[in-house]
């Protein structure tokens, strides 16, 4: 690469002089050709195997994350629905609701790291929801998240001041999940297109490169090569 912009560094000089002799014509000409292969040589090999992992990895990660968010979403969505449409609730029946859209914490866990190896803004954006929804579930279904906290008792009816409050909650949550579903899974298909496509970058570099090239060659003229001196005829004159 460095002998790469060395060359081209040379031809500028040379085109910034206006001139250039048939010689040095073939020799830049010469250049061009070898710095073209190379680039289209390079394109060709480019790692494809690294090419393949990487839409591999993030195919999956994909899914992985549309689904697992997909899931949390519709845990959300349930008890929110529930809140709604029953008159009587006691925290048993939102047990039963919750195990009926179950979660599967560890792979919730698993997908965190594997955030976190691909963006940080899009780690930070997940962890937010899922620690928002860690700590809602608990409050909605009386649990204890302490040592000192007593467990409430699962016949114990919800008041009409935390249902309200539940059901704000719940659809606030609701919106941020979806909302942080679609932008982990735009932010994914970007990458996984722009390693898709990382090999055309380079190829279309070659073909800029030889455009280049030959305006070069059609708008600098060649230099004019200096004839050698004529000589003399001596004429002898007879005495």
């Amino acid at each position: 690469m460095i002998l790469y912009i060395k060359i081209l560094q040379y031809i500028f000089d040379q085109l910034l002089k206006n001139t250039m002799d048939s010689n040095t014509l073939t020799i830049i000409g010469t250049f061009i050709v070898a710095i073209i292969s190379g680039l289209l040589a390079y394109s060709s090999s480019l790692s494809a195997k690294e090419k393949e992992v990487k839409l591999s990895a993030y195919e999956k990660l994909g899914l992985d994350i549309h689904a697992n968010l997909e899931k949390l979403y519709n845990n959300t969505e349930w008890l929110l629905l529930i809140f709604q449409h029953k008159n009587t609730l006691n925290r048993g029946d939102l047990i039963i609701a919750n195990e009926q859209v179950s979660l599967d914490v560890d792979k919730l866990r698993e997908l965190s790291i594997r955030m976190r190896f691909f963006d940080n803004a899009c780690y930070k954006k997940y962890e937010s929801v899922v620690q928002s929804h860690g700590n809602l579930i608990p409050q909605i279904l009386g649990y204890t998240r302490h040592p000192h906290e007593t467990p409430r008792d699962a016949s114990e009816l919800y008041s009409r001041e935390e249902t309200q409050e539940f059901i704000n909650k719940l659809s606030i949550l609701k919106d941020e999940i979806n909302s942080t579903k679609i932008h982990i899974t735009n932010k994914i298909a970007k990458e996984y297109n722009k390693a898709l496509s990382s090999s055309r970058k380079v190829t279309v570099l070659a073909f800029i490169v030889l455009f280049t090239a030959f305006i070069a060659f059609i708008i600098f003229p060649l230099k004019e090569q200096s004839p050698s001196p004529a000589k003399e005829k001596v004429m002898l004159l007879s005495s």
